[in-house]
């Protein structure tokens, strides 16, 4: 909708000329019969004006400032309320434009393109009544303010406002350059809008971090500027800025702001359901075969979250073994847990109802003391679970559980016809874990893994696996009553 906006708005010069009453569109002011600017209620009540003498706008060409058009002969008004700067020039048709006598300002619906004083007379006569040249410039689209002292006659005290507007070819920057009357104090002017900026930011819609904060506090607290070198100005850049658009006014960024904390509203509504869903999940899966968890995935640079199941989880979410145990395999594919349950949902050993625990793509860890299922993108018991999400799911099954590991010819994989590797428990009320496909084996090199990217066969899979399984462990094996009371 920005964008549209944008690209229904007339051509942005900065200064456009505008009829009273006339409504231009967000990157112009609306003007009164008395041609001053209509206030909105943002604006506050402390409205500061100041005379103008002069008036420039430059843009840069070749590295250098170059003057679009200007005149040092233009009177206007200058106002600087709580959320922008507006500009009012009654005269602009009965003065001598520099830079060729050029006059490129914005005539809406009209544009006018005169280069020599007679064609300018021409227009004088042709001009319509009760219209004025204009801009604002909200604060957040300021980029930098620069002044300078009063150097005489043809160097009146300065302001320099920088914007930037963002084209099909590139970057487009600004400089609207505002002349005042000799003797003004065009510093304590600056320090003014500088202020009002930082406060701005301060106060307005935008959530900023702890540096956004620090820098535009003393912004908004900045002393008096220091004075500029002879004949040169004063330059003070904004912390941030966004460029000219209809999208970037106060009331748009508000309404993008609300938007973006709504949206992180539901997304920590979001979180904390899961977490108490995860809650209750746990509190259940103590009692159910085989035991699993949903587990919160560690932040980056975390240390690793060490389930009570007897598995390390890290932030890529990569399961590890615990430091007790030795690592027999390591590989990740399509893989699937049922178990058995009641009608109530409750895990149960008598129950004839074999419903899944989880099914999706996950990893599949081997030591000599258990085989860990961990699914990370797909369906759980516990709820859904994303790939790119902050959980995932594990089953544990003990060693000593294992009554075997074999090929089945057949599935009930929606969409998959077998055969499968299946690892069986001794009591049929735990179900089984089943794997459709090995996609990748797992290879841990100087405290890392490193993936084989090869499809793995099943068969013998399923045949080394039975023998690291039949192998006995030189460790004392943990009872499961044991690790799930750790």
């Amino acid at each position: 909708m920005g964008n549209l906006a944008d690209a229904m708005t007339p051509a942005y010069r900065v200064l456009g000329v505008l009829e009273a009453g006339q409504v231009a569109g967000a990157l112009y002011p609306v003007l009164n019969d008395r041609l001053t600017p209509e206030f909105e209620s943002e604006d506050g009540d402390a409205n500061s004006s100041f005379e103008v003498r002069g008036i420039y706008l430059r843009d840069i060409q070749d590295d250098k400032l170059h003057i679009v058009n200007g005149s040092g002969d233009l009177k206007a008004t200058l106002w600087i309320s709580d959320q922008r700067l507006v500009l009012v020039c009654p005269n602009y048709d009965k003065v001598r434009w520099d830079a060729g006598n050029n006059f490129g300002v914005m005539q809406w619906g009209l544009s006018i393109e005169l280069t020599d004083h007679v064609a300018s007379k021409i227009y004088h006569r042709v001009r319509s009544r009760n219209k004025a040249m204009a801009t604002h410039l909200y604060f957040p689209w300021i980029a930098s303010v620069m002044w300078s002292n009063d150097r005489g006659r043809k160097n009146p005290p300065t302001l320099r406002i920088e914007v930037v507007r963002n084209l099909t070819t590139g970057q487009k920057q600004f400089f609207l350059e505002i002349g005042l009357p000799s003797g003004t104090d065009a510093g304590a002017i600056a320090q003014c809008l500088l202020r009002r900026i930082g406060r701005w930011y301060l106060d307005g819609p935008l959530d900023l971090n702890d540096k956004g904060v620090t820098a535009m506090t003393e912004l908004a607290n900045v002393g008096a500027l220091p004075r500029p070198a002879e004949g040169s100005l004063s330059f003070h850049k904004i912390p941030t800025s966004y460029s000219v658009s209809a999208t970037t006014i106060p009331a748009a960024l508000a309404v993008k702001a609300a938007e973006t904390h709504k949206a992180a509203a539901e997304k920590r509504a979001a979180a904390e359901r899961g977490r108490e869903r995860a809650l209750v999940f746990r509190t259940r899966s103590a009692e159910s075969l085989p035991p699993s968890e949903l587990v919160t995935v560690p932040e980056a640079g975390a240390d690793k979250y060490e389930s009570p199941l007897g598995v390390l989880v890290e932030s890529t979410k990569r399961l590890w073994p615990v430091a007790s145990e030795e690592l027999r395999f390591h590989a990740w594919g399509q893989l699937r847990c049922s178990v058995r349950v009641d009608d109530t949902g409750a895990p149960s050993r008598s129950s004839e109802k074999v419903v899944p625990l989880c099914q999706g793509i996950g990893q599949l860890l081997v030591t000599d003391q258990r085989i860990a299922l961990a699914v990370t993108q797909g369906i759980s018991a516990a709820g859904g679970v994303a790939p790119r999400g902050p959980v995932m799911f594990i089953v544990v099954m003990p060693i000593a559980e294992v009554t075997s590991i074999e090929m089945a010819p057949a599935t009930d994989v929606p969409g998959h016809v077998g055969p499968d590797l299946v690892i069986k428990p001794k009591d049929s009320g735990w179900g089984a874990i089943w794997i459709s496909s090995v996609g990748a084996e797992l290879k841990n090199t100087a405290d890392k893994w490193v993936a084989e990217r090869k499809e793995g066969d099943l068969g013998e899979i399923a045949t080394r696996l039975s023998a690291m399984v039949s192998k006995p462990s030189a460790r004392p094996v943990s009872s499961l009553s044991d690790e799930a009371a750790t």
